[in-house]
């Protein structure tokens, strides 16, 4: 079945959610082996709770923002879209308003830190992996069965934790088996020639190919792969000390924009909606709005509960020292 003509700039929005499943799979799971390398173990409690300190404050300073709003009447909200989104359960959640609908990847994102950690804890680091491929290979067949048996649910594919966890996945086995990869020489050389561009040239392909079967079938796969192996390349690339990727990360505006990202992501959604009709909502003031709104909840918001949890843990170490 192909897909419409207007799904495609969907997929691309689509993709550049999976690449940030990709690197944040990658991430989390490079500091629970790290922790594990460290310490011997991996607290769960103290992985919860700075998670928490992260993830909480901005995110629920949102949420009271826009059910305020909702209750003056300046926003609309659907039945049940606070308790899915104060719930993390937004991604399961539909139909739901546009002010809250973004939500839902960050909803994936508290469902594999919930999951994930515990994994590694219990099955180790290997069995995770193996754990962690098994996921990688499964998600294909599972939103092939929910487009072919649950009709009702299609709409849910690549959103539902069961129909995207490979994309974290991927970024989880390349946090394992980069040393792996380090150490072939045959990859090793790959990674150096010009012929690697095939790699994300494949999943940007992967993205535009009009068939939904191919999209569940193996258009997510080559994605994941793809996406996780030219962030390997981009790591390896930047820490072997290539001038340009290293100044373009460096950047004071880049390394600024990155700090802002998460309230970024959560405050955006109330202005760049294309069928508002406030002046707010329209460009650039959109733009502007979100801006503002980011920095506001960054600076007074999540830095000051970053920096209480700092203080928790060194006054948590210098109890045990």
């Amino acid at each position: 079945m192909p897909l419409p003509a207007d799904s495609i700039l969907g997929q691309f929005v689509e993709f550049g959610v999976r690449v940030f499943f990709v690197i944040s799979g990658f991430l989390i799971t490079t500091l629970i082996f790290a922790e594990q390398e460290r310490t011997g173990s991996l607290s769960l409690r103290q992985f919860y709770i700075r998670r928490t300190y992260r993830i909480f404050p901005a995110f629920y300073a949102y949420l009271a923002v826009v059910a305020a709003l909702s209750a003056l009447g300046f926003v609309q909200l659907l039945e049940g879209d606070l308790l899915a989104a104060a719930s993390y359960t937004m991604n399961f959640h539909r139909p739901r308003a546009w002010d809250l609908g973004h939500l839902w990847s960050l909803s994936v994102e508290e469902q594999f830190y919930l999951l994930w950690p515990a994994i590694v804890l219990v099955a180790k680091k290997r069995r995770a992996l193996h754990i962690a491929t098994l996921a990688l290979l499964a998600a294909p067949a599972i939103r092939v069965g929910v487009w072919v048996l649950m009709p009702n649910h299609r709409l849910g594919i690549g959103e539902t934790f069961p129909t995207v966890f490979d994309a974290l996945a991927a970024g989880c086995l390349l946090a394992g088996l980069r040393g792996v990869l380090g150490t072939n020489a045959t990859y090793a050389a790959f990674a150096r020639s010009p012929l690697f561009a095939l790699v994300p040239m494949a999943a940007v392909g992967a993205v535009i190919v009009p068939r939904v079967s191919f999209q569940l079938a193996l258009g997510a796969t080559i994605q994941n792969i793809g996406i996780a192996l030219t962030v390997d390349w981009a790591v390896r690339r930047s820490s072997t000390g290539s001038r340009l990727i290293g100044k373009v990360l460096d950047a004071g505006p880049i390394v600024w924009l990155g700090r802002l990202s998460y309230s970024l992501y959560l405050w955006q959604q109330l202005f760049l909606n294309r069928t508002g009709t406030h002046w707010v909502q329209a460009f650039p003031f959109n733009i502007a709005a979100s801006l503002a709104m980011a920095i506001v909840s960054y600076y007074l918001v999540e830095q000051p509960f970053l920096r209480l949890r700092e203080r928790r843990a060194k006054a948590k170490v210098a109890l045990t020292s």
